[in-house]
C-alpha cells in the first residue's frame, strides 16, 4: 500500500514577500489601504494541519499580536466561497519519457498504463472541484518547451474546458525534436509558462492563482530553492500565488522535487497508480476550504516602519495562530468620528469667536454713544457773569445751555429773544424770568401753550435749582 508524503513549504504572499506561517495559520495576503481611513486591515488566511483545511473558522474569535502584545480589534471573517473571489488555475502536465512511457511487464497490470494515464484520471476528479466561474487553463511540457494552454486552448471558465485524454497530451505536447528523449530544464520551462500564464490570468482579474506542477523532478539543470519567488509581482495587494507539486517517485529526482515545491505543497506519489489519487485531493485545497478574509477594526493605533503582526484565531478551546507577519509601514489617520468631532468643535469655537467679536464690538459702541450722549448733555460752560441757567433737555435746541445773565430775560420763538426757542408750539415771546437778590420768577406772557413747572401749569412763580419748565414741545431745566 502506498504511503502519501506531503511536504509543507512557505507559501507565497504578493508582494513575494515570505508568508507567515506558523502552526496551522498561513497569512496568504494583507492590504492596508484601509488603514489611514478608518483604521482596517484587511488579511487572507488559510487555516490547514496535516489532516488538510480547517473549516468552520468564520465564527471563531479572532485576534491580532503585535509582538508580545494583543491589539485591541474587532474581527469580521468570511469564507473564501462567500466572498464569491474569483480563482484561476494552471495546471502543468509532463510529456517527458517517465510519463507517457509503459511497462510492458505482465506480472503487474497497473505498470501496463502509463503514469500519464493516472495522471488525467485524477484531473478530472479536481475538475469537478473547481468553481463553474472560475478560470482553468491545462498546458504541458516536454524536454524543449513548455505551453500553459496548449491542452486547454487559452483560459477559460473550468466549465468550458475539456480534458484531453493520454493520445492528444502524446500528440500535441511533443515539442521536442526528435522523440524527446532528452531531460527538460525544469526550473526555466517552468517560470516561461507561470508568467505566460500570470499575464493572462491578471487581465481576467483573478485573485487567487493556483499553480499545479506534475513532474518527477527530472531535470537538466538543478531547481533554486526560491525559484516561486522569482515570479514578478501580481500588483494587487490581495491577489496571491500558491503553489502545488504531485510528485512521482517512480525515476524521480527527490532534491530537485523538493526544491521545486519549497514555496508550496507536496504530494508525493510513491507508484504511479497513486498519482490519480494524490491529484484528486487537491480538489479540497482547490476549493478554498479553509481560506478566510478576515477584517480588522484596530483600536489600538499602529503607526511607523516595519512592523510585523500575527494573526490569531480561536474556537472550541483550540488557538491557532501563524507566523510573525511584516505588513511593513502603516500610517494612521483620524477617524471619520474624531474628524466629525474637530470641525464641529472647529466650527463651534468659530462661531463662538464671532460673537465675541460682535458682543465686543457692540460693546465699544455702545460705551461710544453713551460718552456722546454725555458730552451732549453735559452743560455749556459760559466765560461771562452768570446768575442761572437754562439746559435745553427737549425740543429743537436739545442740549443748548442759556446763561441768565440779565435781571429780566425773554423767552419765546424770536431770535430777539435772550432765550431763543426754534420751537414752533412756542410763542414769540412766551415768558419772562426776573432776578432780584437771588430770587428766581418766571411769568406766562399770555403764551398759547402756557407754562408747565414741573408738570403744573403756571402764570407766574418762584424757581429753585433743578426745576423742570415746559414751553410747549421743549423742555429747559433751571440750574442756579
Amino acid at each position: 500500500m502506498s504511503v502519501q508524503r506531503i511536504v509543507l513549504g512557505m507559501v507565497l504572499v504578493l508582494p513575494w514577500a515570505v508568508a507567515a506561517q506558523a502552526g496551522d495559520l498561513t497569512v496568504r495576503s494583507f492590504n492596508a489601504s484601509g488603514y489611514t481611513e478608518n483604521a482596517t486591515l484587511t488579511f487572507w488566511v488559510d487555516a490547514r494541519d496535516e489532516s488538510g483545511p480547517i473549516e468552520g473558522l468564520e465564527n471563531a474569535q479572532w485576534g491580532l499580536t503585535w509582538g508580545d502584545r494583543p491589539l485591541e480589534a474587532t474581527a469580521a471573517a468570511a469564507t473564501y466561497r462567500a466572498r464569491d473571489v474569483l480563482t484561476s488555475v494552471l495546471v502543468l502536465l509532463p510529456a517527458t519519457p517517465n510519463f507517457t512511457g509503459r511497462d510492458d511487464t505482465p506480472e503487474d497490470k497497473e505498470r501496463m498504463r502509463s503514469p500519464l494515464h493516472y495522471v488525467l484520471e485524477g484531473l478530472e476528479t479536481l475538475k469537478a472541484s473547481i468553481a463553474p466561474k472560475d478560470h482553468l487553463a491545462v498546458g504541458c511540457y516536454d524536454a524543449e518547451r513548455a505551453d500553459p494552454v496548449r491542452l486547454s486552448g487559452s483560459l477559460k471558465d473550468s466549465d468550458k474546458v475539456q480534458l484531453p485524454d493520454v493520445a492528444r497530451v502524446e500528440r500535441d505536447c511533443a515539442f521536442a525534436k526528435g522523440g524527446g528523449g532528452d531531460l527538460p530544464r525544469l526550473q526555466t520551462l517552468m517560470m516561461g509558462a507561470i508568467k505566460s500564464w500570470m499575464s493572462k490570468a491578471q487581465v481576467k482579474g483573478a485573485k487567487r492563482h493556483i499553480v499545479i506542477l506534475v513532474s518527477d523532478g527530472a531535470s537538466k539543470e538543478r531547481v533554486g530553492q526560491d525559484w516561486f519567488r522569482q515570479l514578478p509581482n501580481l500588483g494587487d495587494p490581495e491577489a496571491w500565488m500558491e503553489l502545488y507539486v504531485v510528485g512521482l517517485e517512480d525515476g524521480h529526482d527527490p532534491d530537485n522535487l523538493e526544491a521545486l515545491a519549497r514555496s508550496g505543497l507536496l504530494l508525493s506519489a510513491a507508484e504511479r497508480q497513486d498519482l490519480a489519487e494524490r491529484i484528486g485531493a487537491l480538489g479540497t485545497w482547490v476549493k478554498g476550504d479553509g481560506v478566510y478574509q478576515v477584517d480588522y477594526r484596530v483600536k489600538s493605533r499602529l503607526g511607523g516602519q516595519g512592523i510585523e503582526l500575527q494573526v490569531r484565531a480561536a474556537r472550541g478551546g483550540r488557538e491557532l495562530a501563524s507566523g510573525v507577519f511584516p505588513v511593513g509601514a502603516l500610517k494612521p489617520g483620524i477617524a471619520w468620528v474624531q474628524i466629525a468631532l474637530l470641525v464641529a468643535a472647529g466650527l463651534a469655537a468659530l462661531v463662538f469667536l464671532v460673537l465675541l467679536v460682535r458682543w465686543m464690538a457692540r460693546a465699544v459702541a455702545a460705551r461710544r454713544r453713551r460718552r456722546e450722549e454725555e458730552e451732549r448733555n453735559r452743560p455749556q460752560v459760559y466765560d461771562g457773569p452768570s446768575r442761572g441757567r437754562l439746559i435745553v433737555r427737549e425740543g429743537p435746541a436739545a442740549n443748548a445751555v442759556f446763561p441768565l445773565i440779565e435781571d429780566l430775560s425773554y423767552l419765546g420763538r424770536s431770535p430777539d429773544n435772550d432765550v431763543p426757542l426754534p420751537d414752533p408750539t412756542v410763542s414769540k415771546r412766551h415768558c419772562s424770568i426776573s432776578i432780584r437778590d437771588r430770587t428766581y420768577v418766571i411769568e406766562d406772557l399770555q403764551s398759547v401753550a402756557g407754562v408747565l413747572v414741573n408738570g403744573r401749569k403756571v402764570l407766574k412763580a418762584h424757581l429753585k435749582d433743578g426745576d423742570a419748565i415746559r414751553l410747549g414741545e421743549t423742555e429747559m431745566q433751571f440750574r442756579i
